[in-house]
């Protein structure tokens, strides 16, 4: 598991951060429902990033707050929002917010989250800092307009997988590691080296779930990809060495009916081992940053590391 490669002070204030929305204003209504479902439990692997971003470039962990409890509530909205479009009914075990609350308030409740982040990161006064944020904000829906697209026109390709992977979990993840330095006034050509590496390192986080999504051992559903006729990084590479195959998904068949499970080994090495190349790029994007802050850089190598090769 990667979170063993994370140092304890990073561990607890993940843990400990404040998640509730900051107006006194906010209905109880809404925030029953946020606290009883997007906004409870889950690893917060993005503030951990964040914290561990702000540890390697010697910003104190406090600082980081702001950008830390920004990104895991957009994180929380747009689950908001992704289980209305995706019809869900439970989320870690329990009734999705849409079930819990229907479609318009689980709508609304992701609309009010976002509208909360941007007046906290006003509040705190670095309008990069908003831009960046907002820049996320439009990547997350740019990424869910252009899935949409694909999956109900089953018109993919490696290049498709990857702009909604950047959209969707990448830029999450580059917001975690620009944040920081943004924070801490670097130059904007150190900026771009750190959001380049969290990006990197989200597309190999994406390409692994993907893969964990066709394990046996996986705590997610199995194969929910397959039962939702969602093409992955793993199915697509499948379907691309099987024509016959893929001929009757773009005739309208069900990815589930197509794709034999006990066959896609050769797609889940093909897929970690393009997760592995990935790792490598974040590297070098983490060895620019090491020179420049003068600080090692191994614990997120190893957690680059840990991610590639986790199987849960």
């Amino acid at each position: 598991m990667f979170l063993e490669f994370i140092s304890k002070d990073i561990l607890e204030r993940s843990q400990e951060l404040e998640l509730k929305t900051s107006s006194d204003s906010c209905h109880q209504a809404i925030k029953d429902a946020l606290d009883k479902s997007v906004l409870q439990g889950g690893k917060r692997l993005r503030p951990l990033l964040t914290y561990s971003m702000a540890k390697f470039i010697n910003l104190d962990l406090e600082q980081a707050d702001v950008a830390a409890k920004s990104i895991e509530m957009v994180h929380a909205a747009s689950l908001s929002h992704d289980d209305v479009i995706d019809e869900a009914s439970t989320r870690r075990g329990d009734p999705s917010i849409n079930i819990q609350q229907g479609n318009k308030k689980a709508v609304l409740s992701g609309d009010y989250l976002l509208a909360n982040v941007i007046y906290d990161l006003s509040n705190f006064g670095n309008l990069i800092l908003v831009k960046e944020m907002a820049k996320v904000i439009r990547m997350l829906a740019e990424g869910e307009w252009i899935q949409s697209d694909a999956l109900k026109n089953r018109d993919y390709s490696q290049e498709v997988l990857n702009q909604i992977c950047l959209r969707k979990t990448a830029s999450v993840m580059g917001f975690c590691c620009s944040s920081p330095l943004i924070i801490k006034g670097a130059s904007s050509t150190l900026v771009d080296v750190a959001r380049s590496f969290g990006e990197t390192f989200g597309l190999c986080f994406q390409m692994i779930d993907d893969v964990i999504d066709f394990s046996q051992e996986s705590q997610k559903d199995l194969m929910i990809d397959l039962e939702n006729n969602q093409v992955n990084f793993v199915s697509y590479h499948w379907l691309t060495c099987h024509q016959k195959e893929y001929e009757r998904y773009l005739k309208g068949e069900r990815l589930s009916n197509i794709i034999d499970p006990s066959s896609v080994n050769p797609s889940i090495n093909f897929v970690r081992n393009e997760a592995r190349e990935l790792g490598k790029k974040a590297k070098d994007s983490l060895a620019v940053l090491s020179q420049a802050f003068e600080n090692n850089s191994d614990p997120l190598e190893k957690l680059i590391d840990a991610v590639i090769t986790r199987t849960l």
